[in-house]
């Protein structure tokens, strides 16, 4: 009987102390492993969309059905919509970072990747993600934390560190969000022209997010929000004029071309943009019909 209270009381000390000096408690610490400078940052907290039926509204059923994607799961038993719960990013269209939780078996990913043109060194395993020369590198940060590195580097998710870097700005609250960088905002010619041009005018802001979450009511189920900050109240007035400017422009251009905005594009989306500027915030909201998810699947 003592023998088994001092096993179950070593056994309370030795979790306690382990998750004491885990280096990721919380969806917050995934961001001291990434890039925080000139990259733009992303988060997707997939467990709150699964609880909530949007993963796969969001996701449809492509990926699993696709025989490549039923393969890694057979060979690893990972599969995102059942063991994915959040992804933390950054990327500066170069290189990406991201940082995964989630109930991984790091013996079977290893062991996939030795199956498939892969290489594993005692920390790091790499991947030949396609014919442009880039490599997918994954490292154990922890049991249920993964990170991969998208890069010309065999080896880039070496440098992911234990190391804490500081927060450079507090975490967005919504289940998927992007915080865009000024790169992008100031190089936007990779984008599609009418992004282009919203890019164009979010050029001064101080801080741009964008987010996917619910809608403010049950017609319209899910909302892609902007959340623009600017150094006076006078420039957030300024974009929130241009962007309504723009929106009609838009419009106006379709009716020349006696066409209509479709609900399954990206003219559906964007000619939907209602837009509020309260102090140096401003906020656009667009809401995201089933047709456009179905179109994207």
């Amino acid at each position: 009987m003592l023998l088994s209270i001092a096993l179950f009381v070593a056994a309370g000390v030795f979790g306690i102390h382990s998750y004491r000096y885990r280096f990721v408690k919380t969806n917050e610490d995934l961001f001291r492993f990434l890039p925080n400078t000139g990259y733009t940052t992303f988060y997707c907290d997939v467990e709150a969309l699964r609880r909530s039926g949007m993963l796969r509204l969001l996701t449809g059923t492509k990926a699993a059905q696709e025989s490549e994607y039923r393969e890694f799961v057979r060979q690893t038993q990972f599969d995102y919509s059942r063991d994915l719960n959040a992804v933390a990013g950054a990327t500066d269209g170069q290189r990406s970072y991201l940082l995964v939780t989630g109930e991984f078996s790091w013996d079977r990913l290893r062991q996939y990747t030795t199956a498939n043109r892969g290489a594993c060194d005692r920390a790091v395993c790499s991947l030949p993600a396609n014919r442009d020369g880039r490599w997918i590198s994954f490292v154990s940060i922890q049991p249920d934390v993964l990170g991969v590195a998208l890069s010309s580097d065999r080896w880039a998710a070496s440098t992911f560190t234990t190391a804490q870097r500081p927060l450079g700005q507090p975490v967005p609250v919504f289940p998927i969000w992007v915080r865009v960088s000024h790169q992008v905002l100031e190089h936007p010619e990779g984008l599609p022209l009418a992004l282009k041009i919203f890019a164009i005018s979010l050029q001064s802001a101080e801080r741009v997010v964008l987010s996917l979450g619910p809608g403010r009511n049950e017609n319209q189920p899910i909302e892609l929000r902007l959340d623009a900050a600017f150094r006076n109240n006078a420039a957030a007035e300024t974009v929130r004029a241009q962007f309504e400017a723009q929106t009609q422009m838009l419009k106006t251009e379709l009716s020349r071309q006696h066409a209509v905005a479709s609900t399954g594009d990206l003219t559906g989306l964007l000619t939907a943009g209602r837009f509020q500027a309260s102090g140096t915030q401003l906020v656009g909201r667009w809401p995201v019909r089933d047709q456009l998810l179905k179109t994207l699947e």
